[in-house]
């Protein structure tokens, strides 16, 4: 695919997702504004084959080891993906970035990151806690067509890990949502671990890709706590293109909308 087709499907793709963080002008430049940081970033004629994108960003209250960190991220990802497009991957980095400035970040409420818990072997404890699950209440939203796919949306409100895969087994055990083209999952959720309380969030694209990120920075911008939600879509042959992550955007909001788990801090 020539480099300006793939500039227009990447920014038209980019501007469904993070359509309340960017501008873009002229089709080749783009404006990236979050808390206390922006970002100005334009696409040269040659990307994303032979050149990366040019960037410059302004955070008056950051330090000058704090822009060097971030630029020594932006420059590693693109050593990474060289001749691949890479905004997606920029924007998350920059916004991960920040909240992490911004103190934000759900992990620094303890010593403990998720990851490390996720590698963490399972005590007798946990096994009989999750053995004595009591599973959560799955609310269910409306089924959605467009152009033959079908979009539905889940929603339970969780409190551990453990509640959060035994509502995705439950999901699944129907076979219609087991026979999905994609289940998509955002979570987040405080748990209690050893005597401390530690927040941790995930997502699954389950390939849909970057279609969780979305739906996890929804639930995030929503103040909902304690909650999962999946968004299962059935493909109809007929490709969607950038408005199948509005259509996930949409039900992701309306089904935490319709619960009650709007602004709840």
């Amino acid at each position: 695919m020539p480099d300006i087709d793939e500039q227009a499907q990447e920014l038209e793709v980019i501007e469904s997702i993070f359509q309340d963080l960017i501008s873009i002008v002229d089709g080749k430049n783009l404006r990236l504004s979050l808390d206390g940081f922006t970002a100005s970033i334009s696409l040269p004629p040659e990307y994303p084959s032979s050149y990366p994108p040019e960037f410059t960003i302004s955070a008056p209250t950051w330090s000058q080891d704090q822009k060097r960190e971030l630029q020594n991220e932006l420059n590693d990802a693109y050593v990474e993906n060289i001749g691949m497009p890479i905004l997606f991957s920029w924007i998350s980095i920059m916004k991960d970035f920040t909240d992490k400035v911004n103190g934000l970040t759900e992990t620094q409420t303890t010593q403990d990151s998720l990851e490390d818990i996720e590698d963490e072997e399972p005590s007798s404890s946990q096994e009989i806690e999750r053995s004595d699950l009591t599973l959560p209440t799955i609310y269910t939203g409306e089924t959605f067509h467009d152009r033959k796919s079908i979009f539905q949306a889940h929603m339970a409100r969780v409190n551990s890990k453990a509640e959060v895969e035994a509502v995705m087994q439950k999901l699944l055990q129907n076979n219609k949502i087991a026979k999905a083209t994609h289940n998509i999952l955002a979570w987040r959720c405080n748990e209690m671990r050893n005597g401390k309380l530690v927040s941790l969030k995930d997502c699954e694209d389950d390939g849909e890709t970057h279609a969780s990120a979305k739906m996890l920075d929804i639930i995030e911008k929503m103040g909902a706590e304690n909650v999962m939600v999946v968004v299962t879509r059935w493909y109809g042959g007929v490709h969607l293109g950038p408005d199948r992550f509005r259509i996930i955007n949409n039900l992701t909001r309306a089904i935490l909308a319709a619960n009650g788990m709007e602004n709840r801090r």
